[in-house]
C-alpha cells in the first residue's frame, strides 16, 4: 500500500538527457553522497541536485520524529548531514554511523566534531556485516538510498538490522526515486523485502521536495521474528 502528498500525482516529468562523463559521476557520488548510493546517470543526477542534502535529510529527521533519549544506528552516513541534525535533538541519546568509506566517515567526523566530542555520536568506517554492534541495541535504525532494502540483495545484512533493533524498534528506509511511479514501485518492492524477513510496514509514504519525490518506508518486526 503506497500513500503519497496531493502534489505527487502531477510532478513534472523529465525527459532523460545525456550521460554526464563517468569522472563527473564518481566525483559526484563520492564527495555529495558516499558510496552507499546507488547512483545513476543522466537525468537521475540532475534530480538528486535538485533536492539539496540538507532539505532531504531534513525531512528524513523529522520523519523519524526523533526523540532525547533514543539510539540510532545509521547506515551509509555519507558526510554526517543527517546525524548533525539528529545530534542537535538528542540529549542522553546517540547515534552511531556507518560506512563503507573511510573518506565519508572522515568528513562526517570532522563536521560533527563537537557532537563527537559531547559523545553524542560515534563514526565507524565499517560495512554492517562486519560492525562490532551489540543486539537489541538501536530503537532506530534508517538508511537513506541504501538499494539492499528494496532489491534484497543482501539478505545477512537486513536479518543483522533485525537483531540490532530493541523490541518494539523502528527501520526507516528513505529513498529519492526519479518519479513518483518508481517511488511508488521502490516503497512496494521495499515492503515485500521487509516482509519476507518479518517486518510489519507502518508507513509507505511519499512526498514532494522542490516538485520530485522522496519517499520512506518504516517498518517494525513482528513479535515472533524478533
Amino acid at each position: 500500500m503506497s500513500i503519497t502528498s496531493p502534489t505527487a500525482d502531477w510532478l513534472p516529468q523529465t525527459k532523460p538527457g545525456p550521460a554526464p562523463p563517468q569522472r563527473f559521476s564518481t566525483s559526484y557520488a563520492k564527495i555529495c553522497f558516499g558510496e552507499s548510493i546507488m547512483m545513476r546517470r543522466g537525468w537521475g543526477f540532475r534530480f538528486m541536485a535538485a533536492v539539496s542534502t540538507p532539505e532531504r535529510q531534513q525531512w528524513a529527521v523529522e520523519t523519524m520524529a526523533i526523540e532525547p533519549d533514543d539510539r540510532l544506528l545509521e547506515i551509509g552516513c555519507g558526510r554526517g548531514v543527517a546525524v548533525s541534525l539528529i545530534c542537535q535533538r538528542l540529549t542522553t541519546g546517540k547515534v552511531t554511523a556507518i560506512d563503507r568509506s573511510a573518506t565519508m566517515v572522515r568528513l562526517a567526523s570532522e563536521r560533527n566534531a563537537a557532537h563527537v566530542a559531547a559523545g553524542k555520536v560515534e563514526f565507524r568506517a565499517v560495512d554492517l556485516d562486519s560492525a562490532d554492534l551489540p543486539e537489541k541495541s538501536f530503537d532506530k535504525i534508517f538508511a537513506v538510498n541504501v538499494s539492499f532494502f528494496w532489491l534484497g540483495t543482501k539478505p545477512s545484512q537486513i536479518d543483522r538490522v533485525k537483531r540490532l533493533l530493541v523490541p518494539g524498534g523502528t527501520l526507516y528506509v528513505f529513498n529519492e526515486p526519479p518519479t513518483p511511479a518508481t517511488a511508488n514501485a521502490i516503497g512496494d518492492k521495499a515492503e515485500a523485502v521487509l516482509t519476507s524477513h518479518g517486518f510489519t510496514t507502518l508507513r509507505h509514504k511519499t512526498v514532494s521536495r522542490r516538485g520530485l519525490p522522496l519517499t520512506c518506508v518504516a517498518a517494525v518486526l513482528d513479535r515472533d521474528s524478533s
